[in-house]
């Protein structure tokens, strides 16, 4: 019976030996299969990841010159490649990837990343991209001095959409470690950026869409206090405000009316509201009791609601909200409409603000006629606004005076406050982290009895600088540097310049400089080149401020220096307000933190 089995065995026993090298080939050449498939999948991943991120840059560049048509193709090639890694990198292969050692957060941080890229072409690139074309070919500029805002609620969702589809990108991004391969790192950090650049401008015009249709009047009429600022007599929030508007809205239509010289609001023997202890000794009883001196408070919120009762005091009726700007953001706007002729006088984004700060004045000697020109030029520029063809090139010229505090505004309905405040419109009353001391310098015009018009030559630079971490304590040394650039004869210069106060030296402007530290901080040793100024320093809403009055003659220059030091909590870089000037651009910085 044995003999059978072994010629069976003969015929199919292999030893054992070779029974294992063909194994170990087979084994071996599953493994090139699976090396080079593995291989060809990251080389294919790489390959869309770098055509992505060229088709981005694409649609970005193509964007800023506003080629549309170019914009598309590449959003489409975007989404294309971005979805073809993501489907490479939510397979079986991938996943395994993601769990080997060493470099296996590399492969899932790649898989994050074409997660990333997919969702923003998507619900990003995509639909901001038909807004654009919206934009430019006018479905969302003003069309008889009514805006649309139908088409504002519609692209509400989709600016949400788009809104939270970054916010969960940074989120996922940011939860990614360093990686071992420079390309990813540099990847990573290069969408993070990209992420924060655009979650910025995406919470604005979430918030912008969110808003508008109910601020202009789609739930029922709106009344507004229209106000524009001076910046040849400064003010804390920008500038002496010599002209005043009621701005009624009804869905989307907009009209201007009751045109109001600032001076002709009646001095009143009490504040129009009450004011605090720390607002008496700062700004004196006069910002309650005149109109003109209001917004020598800087939180804007405050002085629209002292502007509003003295409006309402005088002229009845309820207002919902006060809108506030000045000539330098007329000079923007009126880039995007084209000039505007006033009285003769040609209006351009190049000479309005000159004009409006400088050039009236040398041309109506008359208070009376020149309140009633800039009435008439905000009328105009008002009129050309409403009428707008190029309404992308409206929005920029808005979001860079918002940027640079110098359109404003403020609703007495809680809910849109709410909402304002978050915004670049809300100025100095918009809140800052919890972490980042906020320093404030706020400058104001005293000349004489009347003020002057001498701002428009005044030039002004701040500079906070954190000299020190104590006890995880910012030290904080703040510089405001000022010089009057009169011209050579100040004794040409209309008297309404100047002031015609024959107790102040023709040319020279008197000023007060309010200086605010951080919240729960301390503010010291304030000096005016070099030597010790007196000054009293009060708890103003929690922060250590003091008033600096001082003179600065034609021509000349001046520097305040001063201490302070921020709370334990406020370990951040430094926020620094500063008022805004006749010089277009922004005042404010921010200084680095030496607590980090």
């Amino acid at each position: 019976m044995q003999e059978p089995v072994d010629r069976f065995c003969d015929h199919v026993c292999v030893p054992r030996p070779l029974r294992l090298r063909s194994i170990a080939r087979a084994i071996a050449v599953i493994c090139v299969l699976l090396i080079a498939w593995v291989g060809w999948q990251v080389w294919q991943v790489k390959s869309d990841l770098e055509a992505a991120k060229s088709a981005a840059s694409v649609v970005r560049d193509a964007v800023d010159a506003r080629d549309l048509e170019t914009a598309r193709a590449a959003v489409q090639d975007l989404g294309v490649r971005s979805n073809d890694a993501r489907e490479r990198t939510d397979g079986m292969t991938w996943s395994a990837l993601t769990h080997l050692p060493v470099f296996g957060d590399d492969a899932h941080a790649v898989r994050v990343l074409s997660d990333v890229l997919d969702d923003l072409a998507a619900q990003v690139a995509d639909p901001l991209l038909d807004i654009a074309y919206d934009l430019d070919n006018g479905a969302m500029s003003p069309q008889r001095g009514r805006i649309p805002i139908e088409e504002i609620g519609r692209i509400q969702t989709p600016v949400e959409a788009g809104r939270s589809a970054v916010a969960r990108s940074e989120q996922a991004v940011a939860g990614l470690s360093g990686s071992y391969v420079q390309q990813i790192d540099d990847a990573r950090q290069q969408v993070s950026e990209a992420l924060e650049t655009a979650a910025g401008p995406l919470r604005r015009l979430a918030t912008a869409t969110r808003l508008l249709p109910s601020v202009l009047g789609g739930d029922g009429p709106r009344r507004y206090l229209l106000v524009l600022q001076n910046n040849a007599e400064i003010r804390s929030t920008g500038g002496f405000p010599g002209s005043a508007f009621l701005l009624k809205v009804d869905d989307g239509l907009v009209q201007l009316t009751h045109p109001e010289a600032g001076q002709a609001f009646p001095h009143l023997d009490t504040p129009a509201l009450p004011l605090s202890s720390a607002e008496r000794t700062l700004f004196s009883e006069r910002a309650g009791t005149w109109f003109v001196d209001a917004n020598t408070i800087p939180s804007f919120a405050r002085s629209a609601d002292l502007w509003t009762a003295h409006w309402e005091r005088r002229f009845g009726g309820r207002l919902d909200g006060v809108v506030a700007t000045d000539p330098v953001t007329l000079s923007y706007v009126l880039e995007a409409t084209g000039p505007v002729e006033v009285d003769g006088v040609e209006l351009t984004h190049e000479n309005a603000t000159a004009e409006l700060l400088s050039g009236t004045y040398a041309r109506l000697t008359d208070p009376e006629a020149q309140d009633a020109f800039f009435r008439r030029a905000g009328s105009k520029i008002f009129g050309a606004v409403t009428h707008v063809d190029d309404a992308a090139g409206l929005l920029r010229a808005l979001q860079r005076s918002a940027d640079e505090q110098r359109l404003l505004f403020s609703s007495v309905h809680p809910d849109e406050e709410r909402e304002v405040t978050r915004t670049a419109l809300a100025g100095v009353d918009r809140p800052a982290p919890a972490d980042v001391p906020r320093v404030g310098v706020f400058v104001s015009d005293t000349t004489g009895t009347t003020g002057s018009k001498l701002s428009y030559y005044l030039r002004y630079q701040a500079k906070v600088v954190s000299t020190g971490c104590g006890r995880g304590r910012q030290e904080l040394t703040g510089t405001a540097a000022l010089q009057l650039k009169t011209p050579e004869a100040p004794d040409d210069l209309p008297l309404y310049v100047t002031g015609g106060d024959p107790a102040v030296p023709v040319g020279d402007e008197d000023l007060y400089i309010l200086l605010v530290g951080p919240k729960a901080g301390s503010l010291n040793d304030v000096r005016q080149d070099g030597r010790p100024v007196r000054s009293r320093v009060v708890d103003y809403e929690g922060r250590p401020a003091t008033r600096v009055e001082l003179r600065l003659p034609a021509g000349g220059a001046t520097e305040l220096t001063w201490r302070m030091v921020a709370s334990a909590e406020q370990t951040g870089d430094v926020q620094v307000d500063v008022t805004p000037s006749v010089v277009p651009g922004s005042t404010s910085s921010v200084a680095v933190s030496s607590c980090r």
